[in-house]
């Protein structure tokens, strides 16, 4: 009995094993994937013809001379022709002085002309404190400079200012406001 267990312990367990790896490494091999067709898409329903693969995108840019940097991030891109359209983005723009931090909704990678439009509650975090909201900026990778013309509502401590349009700096903290520009301001009294 004992020696029949022993023989059949030899034979059959590597058997047994074999075929377990085989099955395991059949269902980890990746398999040919289903091309996904995007159905037909006239121009009257405004709907992108958006590729189905998404995808993580990670941009950067550095510029050794001034030590700046900016670098996007998003969870999800969807490329369009010349374009990738991102899903929740964050730029950071870093120089010597701190990081600042643009965000919104959404926003659209221009290849070509190097740029990035953030769509939807966008908002600006400088390190120095000032944050601003607006309904879109652009940035540019090339000179780190943000823009728009949609307005733009910008607080620093108690201070609050409101244009037409903008465009910002970050390596020089600098923003200039253009078109109607109102500021209203705190006050702080002192005792005598």
């Amino acid at each position: 009995m004992r020696r029949r267990a022993k023989r059949a312990f030899r034979y059959i367990f590597p058997s047994v094993v074999l075929v377990s790896c085989t099955l395991l490494f059949i269902q980890n091999t990746p398999k040919h994937t289903q091309q996904k067709t995007c159905p037909e898409v006239t121009t009257e329903q405004k709907v992108l013809p958006l590729d189905t693969s998404a995808k993580m995108l990670r941009l950067f840019s550095h510029n050794p001379d001034t030590q700046e940097k900016v670098m996007i991030n998003s969870k999800e891109a969807v490329e369009n022709g010349d374009k990738l359209i991102l899903l929740t983005p964050t730029g950071v723009l870093e120089n010597p002085k701190g990081h600042s931090l643009l965000k919104s909704t959404t926003a659209s990678y221009d290849k070509s002309a190097k740029q990035v439009d953030f769509i939807d509650n966008v908002s600006f975090d400088n390190n120095s404190g000032l944050v601003a909201t607006t309904d879109s900026a652009t940035l540019d990778t090339k000179t780190q400079k943000i823009y728009g013309n949609r307005g733009i509502k910008a607080s620093h401590q108690q201070n609050t200012i409101q244009a037409e349009s903008y465009v910002i700096t970050p390596t020089n903290d600098v923003i200039n406001f253009t078109g109607k520009v109102s500021l209203s301001f705190e006050q702080h009294k002192t005792k005598h």
